[in-house]
């Protein structure tokens, strides 16, 4: 998954937290980017499994969509903790940062970063 692709998923989950879904002009507002874009993103989601159209233009995860973000949301507060944590970056910067490590890295690499961060969570 690109970094742009988690942004997008990112923003439909933060303003869609109703379950009504989210309006197209809403992310493109957040995300100071146009409706078009949106619109090209989400069909490309979409295509992905990862969201999906309702009513009124409002697009949603779906439940596939929900349970990879919640797996890269935990890569990417994992990161971002450590980059303000050892490097000082501030937080805004460093989540952004963290965005985009985690998406560089491949696969399996993330797979084991979260087995790591799962086994650490059930020893406390």
């Amino acid at each position: 998954m690109s970094a742009a692709e988690l942004r997008y998923m990112l923003a439909t989950h933060q303003l869609g937290e109703r379950g009504s879904g989210v309006r197209l002009t809403d992310i493109a507002d957040r995300m100071g980017v146009t409706k078009v874009s949106v619109y090209r993103m989400s069909e490309r989601l979409e295509v992905m499994g990862m969201m999906t159209r309702g009513a009124h233009s409002r697009i949603a995860l779906t439940e596939k969509g929900e349970t990879l973000l919640k797996e890269y949301k935990l890569c990417i507060e994992f990161v971002s903790g450590m980059l303000e944590k050892y490097c000082k970056t501030p937080p805004n910067t460093a989540f952004y940062e963290a965005t985009n490590i985690v998406c560089a890295v491949g696969d399996g690499s993330r797979a084991s970063l979260l087995r790591c961060l799962r086994n650490s969570e059930s020893k406390q």
